[in-house]
Formats: structure tokens, sequence, C-alpha cells
């Protein structure tokens, strides 16, 4: 008998259809995957109203092109096995069920189509009834994990405050005691699943009216989940990128669907609140958030860093302007064209704020490299809001700039002389067994040694630079304190729970009281022990004299020579380095400069200001 001939695709009847895939019943594993495709206009969901109610798969394809046939419309469609993994675990007994599943509703080998359809994909799961999210069949005990999961998440849920450890000393030793070991490696491995690193999945998440996990046939509530899986990397810190990832898709999870969150009788285990920002600043903050999670992810098509982002920044932010999604674009050129839009958008120079180093040697120096998670960091984990320029003038972006070049004008204000040792980059490790702090303490060391030094041979009255090094890097206090002999080394106290009760308060017991109890009971909003950690924030940093004998730190690739500036419509000041013509520079990274603010001195001696004249500006060009 021959098989049924490749399934062919049909222009759709407007750039505003989309297909829809027909899932067939089966009683069955065995029996074979059948479905039928058939077309919707997005247009009639626009006023709530569903005529087709349809669900949104989310998940990722594993391999990069279909191997596995099914029957679509009596042909042959070829899917990737984890498609047909979860098209299998998806079919219901009695009746059909409709998806919608990029890899089939979309002709994956037409790049119009994809053109035109990517741009879609927010409006296609806001008005899906929910996203269900594939992470495969799952192993033995996955089940009970899934269930518990709901548990917790029904009773308690965390927020993730940058810079914040998710729970208190204490409170992460409590819940050392209700998990067993083999809970949090199981959690843990479902944590790592690829679903979790991929770029896609996180507008996938954030734009459905409600998310559920899928583990073989065991459901959960995605708040329930990730409040799950932060309790477990509370206990048992998974490796940076990883970690690092979970804790900033769950912030975007609370900034952008709070509801989804804090919407059931879920008790809020850790109070805290973010830092006092302005509407402008918090929308930079949130949009250098998605940038970050964008270098962190996964992607097979690298150009899908900017792409998957398009649909949920438009959702989120309403105003900017969003560049049009073209695959027949260079890499290069997509990255540049995204950064150009993110500049005339909010007329401010926030992306190169986001540059924790500029190597790539295709890119021009003022555009972020998405491809490298340690070429990107947070705004808020660089400066900790600390030596700040306000937002002097806007960036006058009406008229493109030339590819590879971005016009600016700036204020000239010192020099690097010298430059010393560089913190190491820490991704990719843990931290429990305490090798990142060691390596972190070695170069403070070496670091306190140069001030020292630096005293010695330029300050006559007081210890100026060793004073100053603290304050340019408070959030490493934790290590100063923990070698400081005159400091006490003493552990918190905990009280000592019963294990019996712990393991009834997270078992299948109704009563969520327990499980309340477990962490300390009845809204402590205490602190105690919370420290702020931002060290990872000079991971990569050096330390530089200036010529005006002040000192700093840079993550960017800073030498002799360089020059320190403050841009207009820039938050911080910049280094720049010369090259070719006089007005030409490559940007090098953001500055954090003690002494550079001017705080000792008078303000009308004042280096950083809040407006510029005209007169002390010059007009330069990044390439």
């Amino acid at each position: 008998m021959s098989s049924p001939p490749p399934y062919c695709y049909f222009p759709l009847a407007s750039p505003r259809h989309i297909r829809l895939l027909a899932l067939c019943p089966a009683f069955t594993d065995a029996q074979s995957i059948i479905c039928s495709l058939k077309e919707v206009s997005l247009d009639d969901y626009d006023d709530g109203v569903s005529p087709l109610p349809y669900e949104a798969l989310s998940y990722t394809w594993g391999a990069r092109k279909g191997t596995i046939p099914i029957l679509c419309d009596g042909k042959t469609l070829l899917v990737t096995p984890n498609c047909e993994s979860a098209l299998r675990h998806l079919r219901p007994m009695f009746k059909d069920r409709l998806l919608w599943i990029d890899a089939a509703c979309i002709d994956q080998q037409s790049v119009e189509e994809k053109n035109v359809q990517v741009p879609l994909m927010g409006e296609i799961y806001s008005a899906a009834t929910r996203a269900v999210i594939w992470l495969g069949p799952g192993l033995p005990g996955d089940s009970g994990m899934m269930l518990r999961a709901r548990t917790v998440g029904n009773a308690v849920y965390l927020r993730v405050v940058p810079g914040l450890p998710v729970l208190s000393e204490n409170k992460t030793r409590l819940a050392a005691r209700l998990m067993s070991p083999e809970e949090i490696e199981r959690v843990r491995r479902v944590c790592s699943h690829d679903w979790f690193q991929r770029i896609w999945t996180v507008q996938e998440l954030l734009l459905a009216k409600s998310a559920t996990f899928l583990l073989g046939r065991s459901e959960c509530p995605s708040s329930a989940l990730y409040t799950y899986m932060l309790l477990t990397d509370a206990i048992k810190q998974s490796n940076f990128q990883q970690g690092s990832l979970l804790h900033m898709r769950s912030k975007a999870f609370e900034d952008v669907a709070p509801n989804a969150v804090a919407g059931g009788s879920g008790w809020l285990i850790n109070e805290t609140t973010n830092m006092n920002m302005s509407a402008e600043e918090d929308n930079e903050e949130s949009l250098s958030l998605f940038l970050y999670i964008s270098a962190c992810c996964d992607t097979t098509d690298m150009r899908d860093k900017v792409y998957g982002m398009l649909a949920i920044l438009d959702s989120v932010f309403g105003r900017i302007i969003i560049p049009p999604v073209d695959y027949s674009k260079t890499l290069p050129r997509v990255f540049e064209d995204f950064t150009v839009a993110m500049i005339r958008s909010t007329g401010t120079l926030w992306p190169l704020e986001s540059i924790a180093h500029s190597r790539a040697e295709d890119l021009p120096s003022w555009v972020p490299d998405l491809r490298d998670p340690t070429a990107v960091s947070m705004t808020w984990h660089w400066s900790g809001l600390k030596r700040r320029v306000p937002h002097c003038s806007m960036v006058d972006m009406t008229d493109p700039s030339k590819p590879g070049c971005l016009p600016v004008q700036a204020r000239f204000l010192d020099k690097v002389i010298q430059v010393y040792e560089r913190m190491p980059i820490f991704r990719g490790m843990s931290n429990d067994d305490g090798a990142v702090d060691a390596e972190r303490t070695e170069c403070l060391s070496a670091w306190t040694a140069v001030a020292a030094a630096l005293d010695l041979q330029f300050s006559d009255d007081y210890d100026a630079y060793t004073e100053a090094l603290p304050k340019l890097t408070p959030f490493l206090k934790y290590l100063r304190k923990r070698h400081d002999p005159s400091q006490p080394q003493q552990p918190p106290v905990i009280r000592d729970p019963d294990p019996p009760f712990l393991q009834t308060a997270l078992g299948l017991d109704p009563d969520t009281s327990l499980l309340r109890a477990a962490f300390g009971l009845e809204k402590d909003k205490s602190r105690g022990t919370i420290m702020s950690r931002f060290d990872d924030q000079y991971d990569g940093a050096a330390l530089f004299l200036t010529k005006n004998s002040l000192i700093g730190l840079c993550k960017g690739d800073v030498r002799d020579g360089d020059c320190i500036c403050q841009l207009a419509g820039a938050r911080y000041p910049m280094i720049l380095r010369r090259v070719g013509h006089m007005e030409e520079f490559r940007f090098v990274g953001i500055a954090d400069v003690y002494g550079l603010d001017g705080q000792h001195l008078e303000p009308s001696m004042r280096w950083l200001k809040s407006t510029l004249p005209e007169d002390e500006l010059e007009d330069i060009t990044l390439y």
C-alpha cells in the first residue's frame, strides 16, 4: 500500500488569517495521529468572542526539521519527534481538540508566510483560551511532583526582586526540610528542560490568557510550577546562567501577568518592593530585562533573538517602534535595526547601557550582542542606581542613521591612564561549593592592594582610595565581612521543626496552613538576614585609574587612553575609544567612577551635569 502524498500548503486568504489544527480523537496511543487544518481570521477574535475556541501549544522543536509522518487532510505532514509526542498526549478520546501549533500551522518552507505570520504570534497566543506548555512524557515520579507543585503553588507564591534572595537564610533552611533530595533533583531536571531556555517560549507564556504545564498527562498551573522551582533553586542553587534565567523569567511573569501570579489564594512568602523608579525608568528597566532574557535564551535562528521578543514588547510597551520581521536580512542588520528602533522609541541610549562588553567583530560597538549572555547585563545590575546622570537631553533619531553608525553628542570628562585586575566571569557555575566567592575574594583583595598603593602614592591626609573602593563595590560587602577578623561569625538561629509535621505540610493534606506555618507562620515581614546580592554585577569588570586620579570600574575592554564621556540621552558615563578620525569612536562600556559625579565638589565645579550647554557638546559618531 503506497503512502499518502506529502501535504501541500495553500496561501492564506489574507494577512490576518491563520490555520488551526483539529486533532482527531483516539482510544489508544498506538493509533496513528490524524488531523486537519482549517483557516480562521484573527479579526473574528478581536471582541473577545471565540467563534472557534482553541488552545496554543508551547513546546520546543528539538530537531530542526520534521521527520515523523502524521496524517493531515489525508496527506503526509512531517513533524518533529517532540511535536508528535505532544500530539499523542494531547489527543482526546471522544471529540476533536482544536490547537494552534507553529510547526504545522505555518508553512515553514515559505519565508514570505513566516514574515507575515511571526508578527501575529502575540495575537495568536492572546486569542487562545490557554497555552499548553509541553515538557515531554516525563519519568516515573514526575506526576507526583506536579501534584505537590500544585499544592505548594496554591498555598504560597514568591516574588522575585533582582539582587535579593528568594528566601531568607532561615526560610531556606526550613524549605530544605520540606523537600527530599530526590524531589529537589527531580524539580531541577524538569527546570533544565529546553523549554525554559528558548526565546519564543517567553512570549508564549506571558501573552496567553492562562498557561499550564503538561508533563506526561499531569498538569500544573504555570505560576505554581514556577513557585516550586524557585523554592528548589533557593535550597540548592543551579548554575549561574540557568538560575539567573529562571529568576528573570519569573520576574517578567510577575511584571507582565501579575494577576496570574497572585490571583489565587496563595500566601506571599517574601513581601518586597522594587526600587523606587519613575515610570520612564521602570519602562527602560523592563526593556532591559527582556533584552537580558533574550541574550540568555537559546534559539535555532539567531535572528529570533529579536523577532521572538517583538510581540511581547509591542503588547507590554505599546508605543515601542517595532522593526518589521524580515528573514531575508542578515543577522547583524537585524540586531542593528532593533537597536535603532529602541533608541528612537525612547529617545535615550538605554540599549548601550545594557552592553557589558562589545567584542563582536561583525556588529557595531553600540549594538548589544544578543548571542552572548556575558555581553548583556541588567542596567540595575551594574550601577545600582548610583553615580547616575539625569536624562539631560533626548537623542534625535528622526533621521535613520547610516548602517553601522550612530550619531551622538558627547561631553568629554576624563581619560583612563592605567587598567588593573579584572574580575573573572562565573556564568555557568554554581556557588554551592564556594568556589565563586573564593575567586571573587581573590580579585577583591587585588583591588584593595591597588587602592592601598594609590593611597601611598597620591593621598597625603587620608585613605581616599581605600575608602572609595567599598563605595564602588557595595554589594561585595558580605565578602569583606566574612574575612574581617573583627566581625564575629554567628550562624543564624532557626527553630528545629518536627520532620513528620513538615512532610505532612508538603503532602496532599488540603490544610495549607501547615505549609504556611512551616515557613515561619503569619506573614513575617522581617528581612532579618536578607542581604542584597548584586555581587554578580562586578563579574568581568576591570579596575582603572583616570588622569584626574579617580578610580572606577568597567566591564568592557577598557584600555589606557580611553575617554570617559557624558552622552546626551544616557544615564551613566560611557567609556569610548577613538578610532580613525577625531570624531569617530567605538563604544567600550559603562563607567562607574567614584568622584566623577562631583559629590565632594562645589556645584559649579561638578563634572556631570543634568543640563548640557550647547557649547560643551561635541558631535561624534559611534561605529
